[in-house]
């Protein structure tokens, strides 16, 4: 059975890293914008006007998939992928897209 944890903390983000990037390896669409690098400087940079929103997808506590997301502050809260507006190509990080886009939505709704 599936679950998501939302990853809301700067040091649970650090602590995904190795997880992230192993998943990353599954990727067949990766790009330079889904790695852990590339993810983590942009937030600790400019991810100031935001609340950090990671969902980790878990199967029997085994991670298949990261949704790297973040929500804005204010009244009207929107739901973004980190690096929002300034990356190219926003996307989950994974193998199996469909299933970490299913189950980030399930938990979202």
């Amino acid at each position: 059975m599936s679950t998501v944890k939302p990853i809301r903390t700067q040091r649970e983000f650090d602590e995904l890293e190795p997880v992230w990037r192993e998943l990353l390896k599954d990727d067949p669409h990766r790009t330079i914008f889904q790695t852990f690098s590339w993810q983590s400087a942009w937030w600790n940079n400019l991810g100031g006007d935001y609340a950090l929103y990671i969902l980790l997808a878990t199967d029997n506590n085994r991670p298949f998939g990261i949704a790297p997301l973040m929500i804005s502050r204010g009244s009207h809260r929107t739901v973004r992928f980190i690096g929002t507006p300034n990356v190219d190509y926003g996307d989950v990080v994974g193998g199996d897209k469909p299933r970490i886009v299913v189950a980030a939505v399930d938990y979202l709704l």
